[in-house]
């Protein structure tokens, strides 16, 4: 799957000193199966999907389809996702920077993330515990590290060094 789109943008308008710039965003992903016929593992149909996505949005590009979209980032990102039985996992990585458009006063930083999710969900209850409907465990969890690639002559904004983890299980 592939998609792109330019902008024009000009901060002041028509009347102001500051020129019109033209931006692109594009993505580009694929995700495919290992296994023509679905693997039986201990008694369990598996589902294995792996893929992987490109993402690059320009330090200009604004949207008003999608006033959302984070500009100013380049991103790669890897990931599977396994359905086993009652068992749903995914594993995803991704490594991002700024200044995509190598602006030479602004620094670039990257962003590293790797996540990981486990879900079991177990049988319906039964006898007089319907109510309570049907339990899942699950465990997630990642880690995040930021820091500074380039950093331009002359800048005197703060540097870039965060690292950030996180494991959640209910």
């Amino acid at each position: 799957k592939g998609q792109f789109a330019q902008s024009w943008y000009d901060q002041d308008g028509a009347t102001g000193d500051a020129p019109e710039e033209d931006s692109q965003a594009m993505s580009f992903s694929i995700e495919g199966r290992p296994f023509d016929v679905s693997p039986v593992w201990f008694g369990h149909t598996a589902d294995l999907r792996l893929g992987g996505q490109y993402d690059r949005v320009g330090t200009y590009f604004q949207s008003l389809a999608n006033n959302g979209l984070a500009g100013d980032r380049d991103a790669y990102t890897a990931y599977g996702n396994l359905y086993w039985g009652a068992l749903a996992t995914n594993l995803q990585y991704v490594y991002e920077t700024n200044n995509v458009d190598d602006l030479e006063a602004v620094p670039t930083d990257s962003l590293q993330n790797l996540s990981l999710s486990l879900n079991y969900t177990f049988d319906p209850l039964t006898d007089g515990f319907e109510w309570l409907g049907t339990p899942n465990v699950y465990l997630s969890g990642f880690v995040a590290e930021m820091g500074r690639v380039d950093t331009p002559a002359g800048y005197l904004g703060p540097d870039t060094d965060n690292l950030t983890t996180s494991l959640t299980l209910g």
